[in-house]
């Protein structure tokens, strides 16, 4: 499989061919105790056969097998690791570039909501402080007037004080 093929694989995909490649390994594994088995086999056959050139070459033989498959088997490890290695990497630069463009939409939302919140806060203290200046004229108006009506009733009764004497 190439690596286009491979970065277009899911998840499951993914671990489907690790799944496969774990069985391609039991088996090899399995291939390997059968070859040292046969080598055990051939090692008693060797003294049978009572020829030691032709038990080398026999022996020889598996011993090439069994390097072939693991060969084989390392070479298919490497090339499946470099690949994860290089899947892995992509999802995560892309995952820390979706990250970085939420967190940058967020920073702009906040800021978008601080300044409005600014915004009604300067509102409701122009309210308040309009009502209280309101409130306040209201108050001396009053007191102006309670004034003026004291005054007004002070000479009242310096009149009507007066009069009786």
């Amino acid at each position: 499989m190439e690596d286009k093929e491979l970065r277009k694989l899911n998840r499951k995909e993914l671990l489907e061919i690790l799944v496969e490649q774990s069985r391609e390994i039991d088996s090899l594994r399995a291939q390997l105790e059968q070859m040292r088995q046969q080598l055990s086999e051939r090692r008693f056959m060797l003294n049978e056969a009572g020829s030691i050139a032709e038990a080398s070459l026999r022996i020889h033989q598996v011993f090439e097998a069994a390097q072939e498959a693991a060969q084989a088997y390392l070479e298919n490890i490497q090339d499946l690791s470099g690949r994860q290695k290089a899947i892995c990497a992509q999802m995560e630069k892309e995952s820390r570039e979706k990250a970085e463009r939420m967190i940058a939409r967020a920073e702009k939302k906040c800021a978008e909501m601080e300044k409005e919140a600014e915004r009604r806060c300067g509102e409701i203290s122009a309210q308040a402080d309009a009502a209280a200046q309101a409130y306040w004229e209201e108050l001396f108006s009053k007191t102006v007037s309670s004034e003026e009506a004291y005054a007004g009733m002070e000479t009242l009764l310096g009149e009507l004080g007066e009069k009786d004497v």
